[in-house]
């Protein structure tokens, strides 16, 4: 997209942010002036979308999208933040919000009221997104916007707080009665997504019978049509394909044509598997309170011993049945595509069971005083054993190290990366990459801190499971301090220093032990792969996951 900027025009973009803004500017006439342009540009087949920069390329007659970057760093502006001060969340453990709705729909507002003035008849597309999923409090969204409502827990109906929460802003939308154009952006790509990212197994999840319940809602409310970020599994295509020709179909009708037609004598055993894989995904009561993630749910809660043991039951008793060769392929079709993947993930999950957790004693040292710069790091531990590749079992290809050790007061940690430093990309909030990821608690389990520090020494500090489970508060007052050095030639050193008393939820002493992993989080510049690079210091432990973190001894 660089090839569109012709000039510098940085009142366009977010103010208050180191390198590279993550955002524009909301309340920026420049910017607003800019997109009204471009909407008319496009109206009129002055310009592509693809010339217009935007990457899905729509065309005519689908209507201009306006949409921010997928983040919550807006600008810091004076402008911008009378509009950013309002606190709006519907519950503890949701992720859809209103926290920033009446700052962007304003803005859409400003696009929308430019463009009507040449095009009266032509309209922008919005989302409405995580920040800003909720209808706005302080002004009207102009009827004219169409908006794609993003159900991000569809595929969660087992969560129930921030499932129940969107199930209200979705219908908060429909029931506008201002003839407003709706959408929808459904998420089929979870958990397998989640659980490719981390190298993992998931727990199928199935989940026809909740795609009849929102179909019902879908149509009740009004909404037109449906984007698709992911799709699968088979069940779910057949079943969401027959809903969106005919939304009052019913799902164990559609059920019934599908397994019968597929399988004939073996449709009852292999529905019967389907509806029992469905049942264990989405009941609530097999989740723990905790909020586990990872192949730890997926097999220590969902996929256990006892469940697929009658999985592998009924999966035999369909093959006994099969009349056919066909019925016969059918069914193996499923046992490769299905079930040899969650036996694998199965037998993973007691490999990582299993699996060794690191252990390291942090000798005390005198005379730092919270300074990571004044600590003889030769005195301080080194942390053992290999790296591995995105918290699975395979050592990392790329030579990543570690030493800890405290002073009475402050934990310290000096990790290192051999790289080239001029490849480090420095994100305004330090999240994606490059950044060095710190997971540490007081036990194995919620709560826990995540510290994350950037190529430029910008840190990051979150709490997660302290207050009513809450998971990403911000913790402003956590006393890092934060050296980076990316002089050396082909090497990248962070050292920290973090108070004891904060480092976790009530502090830890001299004598105690904690709990931690370290994620070395990579851009494709660094590792080279063409996308986000991921090592953790602790095998079959990634990002979130706090039941595997090594053993940190602090020296009486």
């Amino acid at each position: 997209a660089a090839k569109l900027f012709v000039e510098r025009r940085p009142e366009m973009f977010a103010q208050g942010y180191e390198g590279e803004p993550p955002q524009m500017c909301y309340t920026s006439r420049a910017l607003i002036g800019q997109l009204v342009q471009d909407a008319r540009d496009y109206y009129e087949g002055e310009k592509t979308a693809e010339e217009l920069g935007i990457f899905w390329r729509p065309a005519l007659p689908n209507p201009f999208p306006v949409e921010p970057m997928d983040n919550s760093s807006f600008c810091k502006c004076d402008g911008c933040r009378k509009w950013l001060a309002v606190e709006r969340t519907p519950g503890t453990n949701v992720f859809s919000t209103g926290q920033y709705s009446d700052y962007f729909f304003n803005f859409i507002n400003e696009v929308q009221k430019g463009l009507a003035q040449t095009h009266p008849d032509e309209s922008i597309v919005t989302l409405a997104y995580a920040s800003h999923a909720m209808m706005p409090a302080r002004l009207k969204l102009d009827p004219r916007v169409a908006v794609q409502f993003c159900f991000a827990m569809n595929r969660t109906p087992w969560s129930r707080e921030g499932y129940e929460s969107e199930v209200r802003l979705l219908e908060d939308w429909g029931s506008e009665d201002v003839g407003r154009p709706l959408y929808l952006w459904l998420y089929y790509t979870f958990p397998v997504e989640t659980a490719n990212n981390g190298k993992y197994h998931c727990f199928p999840g199935f989940f026809a019978h909740t795609i009849g319940e929102q179909f019902g809602l879908f149509r009740a409310y009004g909404y037109r049509g449906m984007f698709h970020c992911g799709y699968g599994q088979e069940v779910e295509s057949y079943v969401t394909f027959k809903l969106m020709d005919d939304p009052d179909a019913e799902v164990d009708d559609l059920l019934r044509d599908y397994f019968v037609g597929l399988y004939g004598p073996a449709a009852k055993p292999m529905r019967e598997l389907y509806e029992a894989i469905e049942q264990a995904y989405c009941d609530p009561a097999n989740y723990p309170k905790e909020g586990l993630s990872g192949a730890e749910l997926a097999w220590g809660h969902l996929g256990t011993e006892e469940r697929m043991a009658r999985f592998a039951g009924l999966l035999e008793d369909a093959k006994a049945l099969a009349a056919t060769d066909a019925q016969e392929r059918r069914i193996a079709l499923f046992e490769l595509g299905v079930w040899s993947y969650m036996t694998v993930g199965r037998q993973q999950y007691l490999k990582r069971t299993t699996a060794p957790i690191p252990a390291v004693a942090a000798p005390r040292v005198l005379g730092v005083s919270g300074d990571p710069d004044r600590l003889d790091w030769s005195q301080a531990a080194e942390l053992p054993g290999s790296w591995f590749e995105r918290g699975g079992d395979k050592p990392s290809v790329r030579q990543l190290g570690g030493r800890i050790a405290h002073d009475g007061t402050h934990l310290y940690l000096e990790l290192t990366d051999a790289c080239d430093p001029s490849k480090l990309e420095a994100s305004a909030m330090v999240f994606p990459f490059d950044d060095w990821e710190l997971f540490v608690a007081g036990q194995r389990a919620l709560p826990y801190r995540q510290y994350a520090v950037g190529p430029t020494g910008l840190t990051v500090a979150l709490s997660h499971g302290e207050v009513n489970f809450r998971r990403n508060v911000p913790l402003e007052d956590h006393g890092i301090q934060a050296r980076s050095d990316t002089a050396a030639a082909g090497r990248w050193t962070t050292r920290l220093s973090i108070p004891l008393a904060s480092v976790v939820a009530g502090g830890v002493a001299p004598g105690e032990k904690l709990y931690l992993n370290i994620l070395r989080v990579s851009s494709p510049a660094v590792n080279g792969t063409g996308g986000l690079g991921l090592d953790t210091w602790v095998s079959h432990c990634t990002v979130h996951e706090v039941d595997r973190l090594g053993e940190v001894s602090l020296a009486p």
